[in-house]
């Protein structure tokens, strides 16, 4: 479950944040964690570190609700099926066919297949497009170009 808060001002001018509804994620997304959650129009992201997952969904934004049971994309694993991007903090649409994660520190207790890509910014390709989904779309090779100038040196463009 998510829940929706709003920033708010008490009498005495103290900002607060002010709970407004609880969204529920379908059972389907019933991950060990939840590191960060985007929105893109109606679309909805909800990572999970400990999976190494994302899950895209749909969102009635004036209900609040979510619309569907979504899909799960599990981030690329190596070649023995090992998880490498074990520690996704951070994820952002750059519109309807790519996301962006960001990665914390590699933890000491993880396997060293984890350290290549931590402290990273990295760029997925979705597999289908999210305004169509019957209609796979082609990356640019000039799309790292729209990145700002600090990230696109560690960034890391893959497939979902």
């Amino acid at each position: 479950r998510t829940i929706l808060t709003q920033l708010k001002e008490d009498k005495d001018g103290n900002c607060l944040w002010e709970f407004v509804q609880e969204v529920p994620l379908p059972k389907e997304v019933a991950f060990q964690d939840y590191s960060d959650l985007a929105l893109y129009g109606d679309n909805i992201a909800v990572v999970s570190q400990e999976e190494a997952a994302v899950w895209i969904g749909k969102l009635d934004t004036e209900l609040w609700e979510i619309m569907g049971p979504g899909v799960i994309y599990h981030f690329p694993r190596d070649a023995h099926c090992e998880m490498i991007y074990c520690n996704i903090e951070g994820i952002a649409f750059l519109d309807e066919y790519r996301l962006m994660t960001s990665s914390d520190k590699a933890k000491a207790r993880q396997p060293y297949g984890c350290v290549d890509k931590d402290q990273s910014v990295q760029v997925f390709y979705l597999p289908t497009p999210l305004s169509n989904d019957s209609i796979p779309v082609a990356p640019s090779s000039h799309d790292q170009d729209k990145l700002p100038r600090a990230a696109r040196a560690n960034v890391k463009t893959t497939a979902v």
